[in-house]
């Protein structure tokens, strides 16, 4: 999650950095150009085939670069836009298809996220938490949490971490 703040935020400074580069380049040679590539980013393309052989003004590299971080930052928005989280994931948390999911089989990263997300939604409780069955009941203290087994049991069916 944090992953991804950081390449939205970061991802358009690098390319609008890369962008300023190819621009003062290009004002060495022609500030009216440079003006107009500051006012509308389009005319980099423009800048881009004029000066695409002048080895002098070196505004190649930075202007390619600068558009194709541009594209990476606009493929990775028009993919969270469209992103849809795996159907186990969505049950973790409360979404209901009508089916259950088997978790994944993979011991990766990606299993440990689904645990972590599984039990942070996990209902949990504090304070007095009373076990009617067995007449008895434990206070919890304020930095720890109760969950209850079957919800233990439902979350991690089917893994290795599956309560006995």
């Amino acid at each position: 999650m944090f992953t991804a703040l950081y390449l939205l935020a970061a991802l358009p400074l690098v390319a609008g950095l890369l962008y300023l580069l190819a621009l003062v380049r290009v004002w060495r040679s022609n500030q009216v150009l440079a003006i107009v590539m500051l006012l509308f980013w389009p005319a980099g393309l423009y800048a881009l085939v004029r000066y695409w052989n002048e080895k002098d003004e070196g505004v190649r590299m930075p202007l390619l670069a600068s558009f194709a971080v541009c594209a990476v930052w606009l493929g990775f928005i028009a993919w969270g836009l469209t992103y849809q989280p795996p159907a186990s994931t969505r049950m973790a948390q409360g979404g209901h298809d009508g089916e259950e999911e088997a978790p994944a089989e993979d011991g990766g990263i990606g299993a440990q996220v689904r645990r972590s997300v599984a039990l942070a939604n996990l209902p949990s409780s504090g304070g007095r938490v009373d076990f009617p069955s067995a007449h008895a009941s434990i206070e919890v203290p304020a930095h720890f949490r109760f969950i209850d087994r079957n919800a233990l049991v439902k979350a991690f069916a089917g893994t290795d971490e599956e309560p006995g």
